[in-house]
Parts: structure tokens; C-alpha cells; sequence
């Protein structure tokens, strides 16, 4: 990104960037982010951050679960019917 800042601009959307680049200074950004103090923009962000985490927690939870439940049954009935078997002989 240092060596060629126009590669920036194909990762970063510039609605997303606003004015930061790879250019900008310490104090810009820090600016950006903190807002003087106000919460703005990291606030913001930070509760988003926050509550898609969740959101993918719960998600892989429920899915796990989901998924898990069939992997369960063929077990379940692959053992019955070899229990099924076993009792024949």
C-alpha cells in the first residue's frame, strides 16, 4: 500500500475513505476516529462491530445445531439397523 497508494483506492471504497489515505497523518485519522471527544464514527462503529459479531455467533450456533441434527439421525439409524443385524446372527 506504502509503495504504491493508488492500490489503496481498489481495496477502499472512497465513500468509505472519506479524506484518509495512506497519506494522511496520525492526527487526521485520530481526528476522524475520536470526533473530539463525541463518540461519532468509533462509537458507531464499535456497536456495529458489536452486533454483527453477535449476529454471526448466534448464526453459527443455530447452524451447527441445525446441521448437526441430521448427522445425528443417520447415526441414530445406522446403528439401529446394524443393532437390527447383530441381533439376527
Amino acid at each position: 500500500m506504502f509503495a504504491d497508494p493508488e492500490r489503496f483506492d481498489s481495496f477502499v471504497p472512497r465513500g468509505l475513505a472519506g479524506d484518509r489515505g495512506p497519506a494522511s497523518s496520525t492526527a487526521d485519522l485520530r481526528e476522524a476516529l475520536y470526533d473530539g471527544g463525541q463518540g461519532g464514527a468509533l462509537a458507531t462503529f464499535a456497536t456495529w462491530l458489536f452486533a454483527h459479531n453477535a449476529q454471526v455467533g448466534f448464526m453459527a450456533f443455530a447452524l451447527g445445531i441445525l446441521v448437526g441434527f441430521p448427522t445425528f439421525v443417520l447415526i441414530l439409524s445406522t446403528g439401529l439397523m446394524l443393532g437390527a443385524f447383530l441381533a439376527l446372527a
